[in-house]
């Protein structure tokens, strides 16, 4: 028979023990990742809103810091091409005076022309952006033809074709703008960089017309054409001028309009070429002033707003 009872051991189950430590281990694991989950979430909940307005306002930032760095470029652009139009309109006025009769500008018309070839290279290396424009490169094509024969066109075929190019230059100007942020209606209406161009180009007009009637005298064949333009040209000039200009600018253009009126459309002209043209220049580099201005303006007023 086997050994007594009392000495006899019985089976024990060794497991049971670390069976139950692991549940309460697991029990307490699943408890605090509960909680780590809720303070998680907590933290999500109430932080996401900043972070994501955080992420807005530095990407209106970014946003409004580029379309300054594009205004102050497109600023740099039309103070470019300004010079380059009113030396293109200069050209036009010297050109018809001369087609005229009167030769004694052809001096003055060689140093312009001299002129609008270095504005051309000046302007194209502002930037390689330009190059690229169709509206630039049939400003260039023009210039180009024009330049060579304005001569054997014809008075008002070269002045037409004058007119054309600076209305492409313009129109290309008016490209600039809106390519650069420069064209909304609240930034014209307080900077009106466009309206002072469109009038000197009026005065422009009135300038080329006018020394070519006084340059070709009495007997002028072109001069019922060239009178009736320049009565339209001043009314139009009077009318803008009110809008566009300061009161202290409006006052000499209304003079030198009298003057056109009475010393160059009068039966007997007082006015000779030479004398109108600088007559007429001087009010329109004025105007020119006025737009130097305006853009001056435009650019001290995005320096402000960019200013912290």
């Amino acid at each position: 028979m086997g050994g007594c009872f009392r000495c006899q051991r019985l089976p024990v189950n060794n497991t049971q023990p670390l069976q139950l430590g692991a549940g309460f281990a697991i029990a307490l694991c699943n408890l605090r990742g509960d909680r780590f989950m809720s303070v998680a979430m907590a933290l999500v909940i109430n932080v996401l809103p900043f972070l994501v307005a955080a992420l807005l306002a530095l990407a209106v930032a970014l946003r409004l810091q580029f379309v300054r760095r594009r205004q102050a470029e497109g600023v740099m652009w039309l103070q470019s091409m300004r010079v380059l139009l009113g030396h293109i309109q200069q050209h036009r006025g010297l050109s018809a005076g001369i087609m005229a009769g009167q030769r004694a500008l052809l001096p003055q018309l060689d140093q312009v022309q001299q002129a609008v070839s270095r504005d051309l290279v000046q302007v194209s290396g502002v930037g390689r952006w330009i190059k690229d424009q169709a509206s630039w490169q049939a400003v260039t094509v023009h210039w180009a033809k024009l330049a060579g024969r304005y001569g054997s066109l014809g008075l008002l075929n070269n002045l037409e074709q004058h007119t054309r190019l600076i209305q492409t230059l313009m129109v290309f100007m008016a490209d600039i703008a809106s390519l650069h942020h420069l064209d909304s209606r609240r930034l014209e209406r307080r900077y009106p960089w466009r309206a002072c161009l469109e009038l000197a180009e009026l005065v422009g007009q009135l300038r080329a017309f006018g020394t070519a009637l006084a340059a070709g005298g009495e007997h002028f064949e072109y001069g019922p054409k060239a009178r009736q333009t320049i009565k339209q040209l001043c009314g139009q000039i009077c009318k803008d001028a009110l809008v566009v200009l300061p009161d202290t600018r409006v006052k000499p253009l209304f003079a030198f309009v009298s003057d056109v009126e009475s010393g160059l459309l009068a039966a007997q002209p007082s006015l000779g070429a030479e004398a109108f043209f600088a007559m007429a220049t001087l009010q329109l580099e004025a105007i020119l002033t006025e737009f130097d201005r305006v853009l001056a303006g435009m650019r001290q007023g995005m320096l402000q707003d960019a200013a912290p």
